[in-house]
């Protein structure tokens, strides 16, 4: 498995005028960071290697589901046949895991230092 070679995909936009600007896509190698918030969210922080060190994303999931959502990532990284991993789409409502709840936009909510 070559991370390098993986690369994780997130559109926090939910109009489309807003599609180019908001969708944005990292190397798996640059995931930091997930961790579960509370019951229904889950956090990513990815590198992104321009003015910050990490982009901070929120993704809702359905109740009781972030452990099943964290597994579903690292699966698909670690095991899927797939170099472009749709974690959440606001737009399409794709995401590579069915506990992604998108009655809730996935945020970026905040570029951490």
């Amino acid at each position: 498995m070559d991370l390098s070679k993986k690369f994780l995909y997130i559109n926090t936009a939910s109009d489309p005028a807003l599609f180019v600007d908001e969708a944005r896509t990292y190397p798996a190698s640059g995931l930091k960071a997930i961790y579960e918030e509370d019951a229904t969210n889950v956090v990513l922080a990815l590198q992104n290697n321009v003015a910050v060190d990490c982009d901070i994303f929120t993704v809702t999931v359905t109740s009781g589901e972030a452990r099943t959502f964290m597994k579903d990532l690292v699966n698909a990284i670690n095991y899927g046949s797939e170099a472009f991993l749709v974690v959440g789409d606001n737009y399409t409502h794709e995401s590579l895991s069915g506990a992604v709840v998108f009655t809730t936009d996935i945020t970026l909510d905040n570029e951490a230092a």
